[in-house]
C-alpha cells in the first residue's frame, strides 16, 4: 500500500502548516498554484480541481475552511441558502453545536451527509458517530445518503472503504482511528442501552450526527455531551422533522437555546426564504387538506413543532390558558 505523510500527534493548529493526514496516493497528483480564496458562501466558476483529479494540500486547506467549497469540488453540489449558512457554521470552532429544524423534503439529509465526509476527510483521524432513532432508519436514509455521495466523491473512494455498518480508512494503520460509525439502539432500550450506543469516541477530532433527533429520548444528548470537554473541533450535530414536544430537538430550540446555532427550513409557499426542493404546489394543495394550523402543516410545511403531541389529551398552551383564567367562586359553588 502506499506510504503516509503523517504525525502521530497532529493538532488542529498543525493544518495551515503541514500536509493533511491523507495518504500519498491522494495528495500526491495536482501541484498546480491555487486560485484565490473563494469568500464564505460564493461557488467559483471554475473549481481549482474536478472529479478526475486529486487536489493539492493547499486544496485540502481550502476545503477544511470552507466547506461549501469542498461540497462543489468533490461532489458538485450548489448548496441551497440555508445549507450554505449550515456549511459556513459548521466549519466556525466557535459554534459546537448545531440543530436543524427541517420540514420534509428540504434536503436535510443530503446535507447531513455532506458535512460527514468533510469532517471525517479534513480531520486527521477524526472519529464519527451517526445515528438515528431505528437502524432501518438510519439505514435508508442517512446511511444511504453517505453511500451515495462515496460513489461521487473519487477523493472519498481512495481515502476510505464503505462498510455497512461503518466507514474506515483504508491504510490498515489508521483503520481503528479514523472512522465514522453506524449506532442504533432497540426501540425498548432503557437508557444505559442508549447511552452504550453512543460510547467510544476518543479521539480529538469527533462528531456526533443525530437524525430525527425529535423522536429521541433525553438521554441521547446527555451521553452525547460529554465529546465537547475536550475543547477542540468536536461537533454535535442534530437534525428532524419537528414531531414531538420532547426530546433533543425540543430542548435545543426551547430550554437550551442558547447553547445552539439553530436554523428552521420551511417550504412555505410564497415565502422567499422557503426551501427551493420542495414543489410549491404539492406544499399549496397540502395546507389546503390538512389546513394552516394542522400539526401536519406545522410538522411538514412550518418546519414548526406541533400543537400537542398525539399521545397527549390535552394541549400544553390549553394547560397554560386554563392556569391563567379567574375563575370566581360563585360560578361553581351551589347551595344544596
Amino acid at each position: 500500500s502506499a506510504d503516509v505523510r503523517v504525525s502521530h500527534a497532529v493538532t488542529s493548529s498543525d493544518v495551515e502548516s503541514m500536509p493533511v493526514d491523507l495518504p500519498e496516493s491522494v495528495l500526491l497528483g495536482l501541484n498546480q498554484v491555487d486560485d484565490p480564496p473563494v469568500p464564505p458562501g460564493q461557488v467559483p466558476v471554475q473549481a481549482p480541481v474536478s472529479n478526475g483529479f486529486m487536489p493539492s494540500d493547499m486544496t485540502l486547506r481550502r476545503w477544511k475552511k470552507q466547506p461549501i467549497l469542498f461540497a462543489y469540488d468533490v461532489f458538485r453540489f450548489v448548496p441551497d441558502e440555508w445549507q450554505k449558512e449550515f456549511l459556513i457554521s459548521l466549519s466556525d470552532p466557535s459554534k459546537s453545536k448545531l440543530a436543524l429544524v427541517a420540514a420534509k423534503n428540504v434536503g436535510k439529509t443530503a446535507v447531513l451527509a455532506i458535512a460527514i465526509w468533510w469532517y471525517v476527510l479534513l480531520h486527521p483521524n477524526s472519529q464519527v458517530l451517526a445515528m438515528s432513532y431505528t437502524e432501518d432508519q438510519l439505514k435508508d436514509n442517512l446511511w444511504k445518503e453517505l453511500a451515495l455521495w462515496y460513489g461521487r466523491g473519487l477523493i472519498l473512494r481512495k481515502t476510505f472503504t464503505f462498510g455497512k455498518t461503518r466507514i474506515e480508512a483504508r491504510e490498515r494503520r489508521y483503520a481503528n482511528a479514523w472512522w465514522v460509525s453506524a449506532r442504533a439502539y432497540p426501540k425498548s432500550a432503557d437508557d444505559e442501552t442508549v447511552k452504550a450506543a453512543l460510547a467510544g469516541l476518543h479521539a480529538e477530532f469527533c462528531m456526533i450526527v443525530l437524525d430525527e433527533s425529535s423522536a429521541m429520548p433525553d438521554v441521547v444528548m446527555s451521553a452525547s455531551e460529554p465529546i465537547l470537554a475536550s475543547g477542540g473541533e468536536c461537533k454535535i450535530i442534530q437534525a428532524g422533522n419537528p414531531t414531538h414536544r420532547t426530546g433533543p430537538l425540543w430542548l435545543a430550540v426551547t430550554r437550551d437555546a442558547a447553547h445552539w446555532w439553530i436554523r428552521k427550513v420551511h417550504s412555505i409557499p410564497g415565502d422567499p426564504s422557503r426551501s427551493p426542493r420542495v414543489d410549491a404546489k404539492w406544499a399549496t394543495d397540502r395546507i389546503t387538506q390538512y389546513g394552516w394550523d394542522s400539526n401536519e402543516i406545522r410538522v411538514s410545511i412550518r418546519a414548526e413543532f406541533p400543537e400537542q403531541d398525539a399521545t397527549s389529551l390535552v394541549s400544553e398552551e390549553v394547560i397554560l390558558v386554563a392556569s391563567k383564567r379567574w375563575i370566581s367562586e360563585s360560578s361553581y359553588s351551589h347551595e344544596l
